[in-house]
C-alpha cells in the first residue's frame, strides 16, 4: 500500500510483511498465512487504511485452518500495522485470527463518505447443504462490523466476490471444473452496505 502521493508504505506476500526498503517488519515474518498451507487464495490478501488512526492500516487475509476438508478450511484473518513503529518503517502490532470461519476471497471499495471502507466476501453454509452468505464488511473508527446476505446458493467450487469499478456493483461468480455455471450481479449502496436487485 502507497500513501497518498504514491509513495510505498509496505506491502505484504501470503506469509510475510515487508517495510519500504524491502526488509521484514520486526513482527512481519510468518505473520500471516501459515507456512505448511496446502492451498493459497487468490484475493486472499486486502490492506485498508484504519479510518480512526492515520498510523494504522487492516491487512485482511485468509488462510486455511483445516486440512481435512479442500474448500470449507478457510478463514478470516486481520493483522494491524502501526506505521509509528521502527522509526517510521512500520510493524506489526495485532494478528487477529479466526475472524469469521468457511469464507472465500476478498474485494473492496471505498464507503460513500470517502473515509470508511467497505468490503466483502462469500461465506459457504456450515452443513455446505444450507445457502451461503454474502458478508459485506464497514471499516470505520469504530472498529469493523458486518452484515451477511442469504444467497440461495450452495457452493460447488470457487466463489468469486468483486466490486465494480465505482462500488456500485457487487458480483459474484463461481468457477466449478472449468466452467461458469452461477453468476449474480447486485447493486451495492455504498453509503449503507445494502445489496439489492439480483440479476
Amino acid at each position: 500500500i502507497s500513501d497518498t502521493n504514491g509513495n510505498l508504505l509496505f506491502y505484504a506476500t501470503n506469509y510475510t510483511v515487508y517495510n519500504r526498503h524491502n526488509q521484514m517488519m520486526p513482527h512481519g515474518k510468518d505473520s500471516l498465512q501459515r507456512q505448511n498451507n496446502a492451498l493459497i487464495i487468490n484475493n486472499g490478501l486486502l490492506t485498508i487504511p484504519d479510518p480512526g488512526n492515520v498510523n494504522r492500516y487492516y491487512i485482511f487475509f485468509i488462510d486455511q485452518y483445516d486440512f481435512t476438508t479442500v474448500w470449507n478450511g478457510f478463514d478470516l484473518n486481520y493483522a494491524i500495522v502501526d506505521m509509528s513503529l521502527d522509526n517510521g518503517f512500520g510493524d506489526i502490532v495485532k494478528v487477529q485470527r479466526h475472524f469469521m470461519n468457511q469464507v472465500t476471497y476478498l474485494t473492496g471499495t471505498r464507503h460513500k463518505n470517502k473515509r470508511d471502507f467497505w468490503f466483502a466476501l462469500y461465506q459457504r453454509s456450515p452443513g455446505g447443504n444450507e445457502s451461503d452468505s454474502i458478508v459485506i464488511f464497514l471499516v470505520n473508527p469504530s472498529g469493523i462490523t458486518h452484515h451477511q446476505y442469504i444467497v440461495d446458493h450452495s457452493a460447488a467450487g470457487e466463489d468469486f466476490p468483486t466490486f465494480s469499478t465505482d462500488g456500485r456493483k457487487l458480483a459474484i461468480n463461481e468457477f466449478v471444473d472449468g466452467s461458469h455455471p452461477w453468476f449474480r450481479l447486485y447493486d451495492f449502496d455504498k453509503a449503507t452496505g445494502a445489496i439489492s436487485n439480483p440479476i
